[in-house]
C-alpha cells in the first residue's frame, strides 16, 4: 500500500542538472520552476541571457562578482579615507595662519611654542591652568610618548590637567631626548623640551589648537639662535633637576 501510495504522489520538478549530459543544466526543468515564482528561475534566466550554459561558468560568474563588489567596496573606503583626510587637513589649515614669532612659534590660552629643527619647546603658566598654587614639580606627572603628551597635577584627591593632546599630524618625537621641567622664578611655569624624530619645523605643537603660517617664517637665524638657547636651558634645567631630586632623596617630605 505505501509503494502504491508513492506512485501516485506528483513527481517533482527533478535536479537541476542533467546528469546524463554532465555540466549541462536542465532548462527544462526551470520551466516547472517558474510557475512556482521560484528566485532560481530568476537567477536561471539571468545566466541564459548572459549566456552562462555549465555549471563552471556559474562558479566563474560568482567569483568575478564577488571580486568586482570586494573591489568596489574597497575603492569605496578608500575615498572615504581620502576624503577625510583632506577635511581634516583643510580644518588643520584654517587653523594655522598665525604670523610666526622670532622663535617660530606661536602662543594659544594655554601656552606658548618654540621651536628649532630639531627641538621644540613648550611653555605653559601655571596661573593658567586653574590649578591653585603653590606648585611643586613631585606632583606633576607626565606621560611622554612619540606621537603624544599628557600632564596633569595632582593634589590630594584631586587631579588637575595641565596639557594633554596628539602632536602636530605626522609629527614625533624621540622620548628619550625629551624632557620637563617647573620653573618656579619668578612664576611657576611647566616647560617641555622635545627632541623631534624628524627635521622639520612643525604648524602646530597640539592638534586642533591654532598654530602658524610656515610659509611666512623668513630666514633661519632665529630658529638656530633658539637652538642655542635649548641647550644652554638643557644643561641649566638638567642641574636643576639633579639638585631636585638630591633633596627629595635627603628629606623626601610627605
Amino acid at each position: 500500500a505505501a509503494a502504491a501510495v508513492a506512485a501516485a504522489a506528483p513527481a517533482g520538478p527533478g535536479p537541476l542538472i542533467d546528469y546524463s549530459k554532465p555540466g549541462i543544466l536542465n532548462y527544462d526543468k526551470f520551466d516547472k520552476i517558474a510557475e512556482q515564482e521560484s528566485d532560481d528561475w530568476d537567477d536561471m534566466e539571468g545566466n541564459r541571457r548572459q549566456g552562462i550554459t555549465n555549471e563552471r561558468d556559474i562558479w566563474k560568474a560568482t567569483e568575478d562578482y564577488q571580486r568586482e563588489e570586494a573591489e568596489r567596496k574597497l575603492r569605496k573606503m578608500q575615498e572615504d579615507v581620502m576624503f577625510r583626510r583632506q577635511a581634516e587637513e583643510e580644518k588643520e589649515k584654517a587653523l594655522c595662519t598665525q604670523v610666526p614669532n622670532k622663535w617660530n612659534g606661536a602662543k594659544t590660552k594655554l601656552y606658548e611654542f618654540r621651536q628649532h629643527i630639531i627641538n621644540m619647546e613648550v611653555y605653559v603658566n601655571m596661573s593658567n591652568t586653574g590649578i591653585p598654587p603653590p606648585w611643586t614639580a613631585k606632583n606633576i606627572k607626565v606621560d611622554l610618548q612619540k606621537d603624544r603628551v599628557r600632564a596633569v597635577y595632582k593634589k590630594g584627591r584631586m587631579v588637575y590637567p595641565i596639557i594633554s593632546g596628539e602632536f602636530c599630524r605626522g609629527r614625533t618625537i624621540i622620548v628619550s631626548e625629551s624632557y620637563w621641567v617647573l620653573e618656579t622664578d619668578p612664576d611657576g611655569v611647566f616647560q617641555l623640551v622635545l627632541r623631534k624624530a624628524e627635521e622639520g619645523l612643525w604648524t602646530q605643537f597640539l592638534m586642533g589648537d591654532p598654530g602658524i603660517d610656515i610659509s611666512k617664517i623668513h630666514g633661519a637665524n632665529d630658529a638656530y639662535e633658539l637652538q642655542t638657547e635649548i641647550e644652554e636651558k638643557f644643561n641649566l634645567t638638567t642641574r636643576r633637576q639633579v639638585e631636585f631630586f638630591t633633596t627629595q632623596m635627603e628629606d623626601p617630605g610627605d
